[in-house]
């Protein structure tokens, strides 16, 4: 229900809370929502938190090449949103635009990919619940639209960090889908 008054461009989905043991927490809350770009596209949003009110600071999670970020949900993903909350953070993970839930067609991390990251992370800084501080952990390829959006909207959204895990080593594999 807090989550509601959010921007008109995210509208709830639905809120549950899970009895999972994770890092000693008992209880995390999801949330998700439907983001819409520009474009028209809409995006599928996926809030985790541990229950609670306190505030705590925010992580937005960026998946690879064609990659869905549904995929965060998985305790065996490479880093699963439920272990980010667990850590005391309020973690958002998208579908980007054409892969899973979020309509459109996927770009390789082009001009959609970077307005659907923008907009991750736009809902995620206007979590009532989200201290002014923020992350972004970008998996592989979602480097490409995390540093784009970083570097250019992160000093006015707060983004305090980056993380590149297992990004592009260079031109050649960038482009020969070498990672």
């Amino acid at each position: 229900a807090r989550l509601r008054h959010l921007a008109n461009e995210a509208q709830l989905r639905s809120r549950r809370l899970r009895r999972r043991t994770i890092g000693g927490l008992a209880r995390m809350r999801e949330d998700s929502a439907w983001l819409t770009l520009p474009d028209g596209y809409r995006v599928f949003a996926h809030v985790h938190s541990p229950a609670g009110e306190e505030r705590l600071p925010g992580v937005l999670l960026i998946p690879g090449l064609a990659g869905e970020g549904t995929s965060f949900d998985r305790l065996s993903a490479l880093i699963s949103a439920d272990e980010v909350a667990a850590l005391g953070c309020v973690c958002v993970h998208f579908d980007p635009p054409g892969l899973g839930r979020s309509w459109g067609l996927y770009d390789f991390g082009g001009e959609s990919s970077r307005a659907a990251t923008l907009a991750a992370l736009e809902f995620l800084s206007r979590i009532p619940r989200v201290t002014e501080t923020l992350g972004v952990v970008a998996i592989s390829l979602g480097v490409a639209p995390g540093v784009h959006v970083v570097a250019e909207h992160g000093e006015r959204l707060g983004v305090d960090w980056l993380l590149d895990w297992e990004g592009p080593c260079d031109r050649r594999v960038i482009t020969s889908f070498g990672t």
